[in-house]
């Protein structure tokens, strides 16, 4: 006949439940102190400079687009999918799901099938039998932690928390890995470009120093000239392995962010030139949100709501872990059979209270409120950072343009001067001095107009990337 064992604590649930209640009652929600609301006033200022329509949302979310180059559209797309670091990133971001589910897994009770099986064998002190002994156990258990004053969910929260800063990084990631690789082809572009025209200036050089060596020798030109010219040569000649360190500088970054290597990257990317600027426009769609859902922003704020989790599972830890396991099985004394075990139905009601730690539990709630404080401040200094950066790249946006507008006015009379001076010098009416002076000052404006070229298309890619959220959740 099978037997039923109870062993149900029911005589002490009341008055444990009552207990867990009135301490339940007494706990008080830990208060905390608001994130500040970044300055509307130098939000609106900055905001105001680059609005832009609803209709054109669409377009701005791929705004390398506006550079009308298909090359650096290949190589955009190509870092969003080799990029290393963004897939570190996107796994790391698995990793936090799968934190977060075993960390609301721990809300509900935990068990599972538990089984023992036990063989002895003792000697009777008296007949000097030997005595063998059999048992064998078969059930589940299970253990639920009551979560009554919030120490799972808050360690829930803390994962919520971690998952929203690995989302936010891995925004932070790409934005920076499609605005690097931006910037990067202008600076690559810029210096193919200066070698092509140091490559051109180079020849007009050379045939000047061969034209005025003839010269000197039918006593047409002064020593001094020629001097000058093979001088001013050489000066350029020197500018050549600069910009080929540079070229490879850039070859090397652009490899790290497509993740390719330097050798694909001199077979794969050809040197087009510098893109078009007629299309570019200081615009940005809903920039205050763009602000707003920035990945900085967003890392901030998801350390702020980590910070609050520990802050309230600190205070948890003041109050006591109530807990219920059980037990429903059959258990067998005398085999290892379960055909005539007895069932065996435990539930065990469990209250832990570290009441002596209570001034170093304490201490640490303290010490956590402090840390949450400093969060607080870190958070602040993030919309510093994140306002100025925006504010900084409209301005230098706009200087860009007009540096770019004056440096190409001054090519022009450059030109103009040195078409000139090649005139008069033709006509003897000038010394080859004064036309050397006009020809430097023309390659020297024409150096300068890619330069400003160049540094206006990266202002550009900056100040896409201090408004990011307008086109980075769109990827």
């Amino acid at each position: 006949m099978r037997k039923r064992t109870k062993t149900v604590a029911l005589g002490r649930i009341p008055t444990l439940t009552a207990i867990a209640v009135l301490l339940a009652g007494c706990a008080v929600t830990t208060e905390h102190e608001a994130p500040s609301a970044p300055n509307q006033q130098v939000m609106q200022q900055i905001t105001e400079q680059v609005s832009l329509n609803g209709e054109q949302a669409e377009a701005a979310a791929q705004w390398w687009h506006a550079y009308g180059d298909a090359q650096l559209n290949r190589l955009v797309e190509q870092a969003l999918a080799n990029n290393h670091d963004l897939e570190a990133a996107a796994l790391r971001l698995e990793a936090g799901m799968e934190r977060l589910r075993v960390s609301r897994d721990q809300l509900r009770p935990q068990g599972g099938v538990a089984g023992n099986v036990s063989l002895t064998r003792q000697q009777d002190p008296q007949s000097l039998n030997v005595v063998r002994q059999e048992s064998a156990t078969l059930g589940l258990a299970a253990d639920w932690q009551l979560d009554l004053f919030g120490r799972i969910r808050a360690r829930v929260r803390q994962a919520q928390a971690n998952l929203e800063h690995r989302q936010a990084f891995e925004a932070q990631t790409m934005a920076d890995v499609v605005s690097g690789v931006v910037a990067t082809y202008t600076r690559l572009m810029g210096a193919e470009e200066q070698l092509a025209l140091l490559d051109k200036q180079l020849t007009l050089l050379d045939e000047g120093v061969d034209v005025l060596t003839l010269r000197v020798e039918e006593g047409l030109s002064t020593p001094l000239e020629l001097s000058r010219a093979q001088a001013l040569r050489y000066e350029y000649r020197a500018r050549r392995p600069e910009l080929e360190v540079l070229r490879t500088q850039y070859q090397d970054a652009m490899a790290i962010l497509t993740g390719i290597t330097l050798p694909e990257v001199r077979e794969q990317v050809s040197a087009a030139g510098l893109p078009a600027l007629a299309s570019l426009q200081l615009q940005i769609h809903e920039p205050e949100q763009a602000l707003r859902q920035s990945p900085e922003i967003r890392l901030a704020e998801a350390r702020v709501a980590e910070a609050v989790a520990l802050s309230d599972e600190a205070k948890a830890a003041l109050f006591p872990s109530i807990s219920v396991s059980g037990v429903l099985g059959w258990m067998s004394s005398t085999s290892l059979g379960l055909g005539g075990a007895d069932e065996n139905l435990g539930i065990r009601p469990q209250l832990n209270w570290s009441l002596l730690n209570l001034s170093a539990l304490k201490d640490g709630l303290d010490a956590q409120k402090l840390e949450e404080r400093a969060v607080l401040a870190e958070f602040e200094q993030t919309w510093l950072r994140v306002l100025n950066r925006a504010d900084r790249s409209v301005q230098d946006w706009q200087a860009q343009q007009q540096q770019m507008l004056a440096l190409t006015r001054r090519q022009e009379y450059a030109r103009s001067a040195y078409e000139q001076a090649e005139s008069r010098y033709e006509e003897g009416m000038i010394p080859y001095l004064d036309f050397l002076d006009a020809q430097r000052d023309l390659l020297t404006s024409e150096a300068g107009v890619i330069d400003a070229n160049s540094r206006l298309l990266e202002a550009f890619s900056e100040l896409q990337r201090a408004f990011p959220g307008h086109w980075i959740n769109l990827l």
